[in-house]
């Protein structure tokens, strides 16, 4: 395995519908050239204590031991940005199972028609362009901006903030291929980290940011058409 392959997990208590999803995804790595790691489990005790960043978990939700739910949270605990598609018999659990990082809700019984479409959905979505803030500092690492005067805060995945020395439009023009939206003369909003839309604005990774009136239903497409293009609940 090369240091840069994406590495892609199927975990399932089930060797069949092991099976049955490392075929869709051998499949689309032939026909599509693509170069990853598969690596399979067989519960999520398993997938945690895996040694290496998982980039995308292809993962059950029902097993022994550690369920899907809880191997889910884990990682978003260690932070560790590993997308997530669930595979399930529950339909009811749907649901429960959005999220920051969850991509896909799939049916057992649907593998071989949906999870093809959810798997190129979500490699487009890790390819997204990302843009150098400064030094180390990427794009994809920031959840939001505030503007203050002639600087800007911006609010990181790790709950840290940092002032920059560039004023929000500036930062709106640099950011526009990164998957940022204005939503207020003072607030720009990373989409992947959106959470909820709500009537007093957008809660991403537990903040609430506030969106202006004029731009609601801007922000609520614009929100849509990304959710349709990088996620699928089939």
């Amino acid at each position: 395995m090369c240091q840069d392959d994406l590495i892609i997990g199927i975990c399932d208590d089930e060797p069949l519908i092991r099976k049955k999803i490392r075929e869709v995804v051998e499949r689309i790595q032939m026909e599509n050239g693509l170069k990853f790691f598969i690596v399979e489990f067989s519960d999520g005790d398993e997938v945690l204590a895996f040694d290496k960043k998982i980039d995308l978990l292809i993962l059950d939700i029902e097993m022994p031991g550690s369920n899907g739910f809880a191997v889910f949270h884990t990682l978003q605990m260690r932070e560790e940005d590993t997308v997530i598609i669930y595979v399930t018999d529950h339909e009811e659990w749907m649901e429960d199972s959005f999220g920051p990082h969850v991509h896909g809700f799939m049916q057992k019984r649907l593998i071989g028609e949906k999870l093809e479409r959810i798997l190129l959905s979500v490699l487009g979505w890790l390819e997204r362009p990302s843009v150098e803030l400064a030094d180390g500092i990427e794009s994809k690492s920031v959840v939001y901006v505030k503007a203050e005067t002639l600087y800007c805060r911006i609010y990181f995945r790790d709950k840290h903030d940092e002032m920059f020395r560039m004023g929000i439009d500036s930062l709106t023009e640099k950011l526009a291929c990164a998957d940022f939206i204005r939503v207020h003369r003072s607030y720009l909003v990373n989409l992947r980290w959106i959470e909820e839309i709500t009537n007093q604005g957008v809660v991403v990774l537990g903040s609430l940011v506030p969106v202006s009136r004029r731009l609601r239903s801007e922000v609520r497409k614009a929100y849509m058409d990304y959710a349709r293009k990088y996620a699928g609940y089939c």
